[in-house]
């Protein structure tokens, strides 16, 4: 709920901003990854709370990436809608991905269970790496930056970005990627 609370906080204090926008789109997609979750009856409902969430959960990293590249100022090789749109088409295919599998248009010769946890492995991996990138784009943004406003702005969401990500990437996703088990710690 807290996701949803800043961005809308943010978007309706300061909607004119620049970025107001794209962050509160950033908390919705987080917001509707965390809380929207299937109950396995998988009746029409059960199915928009999944592909709402797989949707949310492929969107999110991106919208994440895509706003660390235009913050404080859109890269110049971003200016065309056509690379914007390159941003966004690996979570589209890999959401194309999941619904073909879903839905039986497409199928495999391994049990279904094995399919689902390869699936979720390969989600993963493609979830965190797009958190990752946007962190070292801000930290070279933020070696550029000459206001310290924005400098300020750009070291928080850095070390934000890292301290979230880097110790789940290392002690979760990492073993979880290579088909392990992550224990307790």
């Amino acid at each position: 709920m807290a996701y949803l609370v800043i961005g809308l906080f943010v978007y309706f204090r300061r909607g004119s901003a620049q970025k107001a926008r794209h962050f509160y789109v950033l908390c919705l997609a987080s917001f509707v990854f965390l809380c929207f979750h299937y109950t396995g009856q998988f009746n029409a409902f059960d199915k928009v709370i999944y592909f709402g969430n797989l949707a949310a959960g492929l969107l999110a990293p991106v919208v994440f990436l895509h706003f660390c590249l235009t913050f404080p100022e859109p890269r110049k090789w971003l200016h065309s809608r056509f690379r914007v749109a390159l941003l966004y088409l690996p979570s589209a295919l890999l959401f194309a991905v999941f619904v073909a599998f879903a839905t039986g248009a497409l199928t495999v010769a391994i049990p279904l269970l094995e399919l689902r946890w390869m699936l979720d492995r390969i989600w993963m991996v493609f979830w965190t790496i797009p958190y990752v990138a946007g962190g070292f784009a801000l930290s070279v943004e933020y070696r550029k930056a000459e206001d310290p406003i924005v400098r300020q702005q750009l070291k928080w969401l850095r070390n934000g970005a890292f301290c979230g990500i880097l110790p789940f990437a290392l002690f979760y996703v990492l073993p979880y990627a290579m088909a392990r088990f992550p224990t307790p710690t």
